[in-house]
């Protein structure tokens, strides 16, 4: 529980935070442009926050681990499927397996 705790907090301060703070700062100057400068200052350094806060997160979470390994390899195979083999999900295509490995 602690480990999934850990990849939440992380995936929230360093995914979506600065996501929502650009998209939000996009947002208000397609719709109000540069109008009220205070308001347009304060934007952008609550933005910019977010992303420093998002660098600081990552740097100080480096052990917490979103996303899987993904390892490829390619070969002369004609297979469509998936398979499940101890912490590793393989996917088949055409011309490649594609193996998504999690941490423990």
């Amino acid at each position: 529980m602690k480990k999934l705790s850990q990849k939440l907090i992380k995936l929230l301060y360093v995914v979506i935070a600065p996501i929502l703070g650009v998209t939000a700062t996009t947002m208000y100057f397609i719709e109000y442009g540069w109008g009220y400068s205070p308001v347009s200052l304060i934007i952008i350094m609550f933005t910019l926050l977010a992303l420093l806060n998002a660098v600081f997160f990552n740097a100080f979470m480096e052990k917490t681990v979103i996303l899987p390994k993904i390892h490829t390899q390619y070969g002369f195979m004609i297979a469509l499927g998936f398979a499940w083999q101890d912490r590793s999900l393989i996917i088949f295509i055409p011309f490649c397996a594609i193996e998504l490995e999690w941490q423990k």
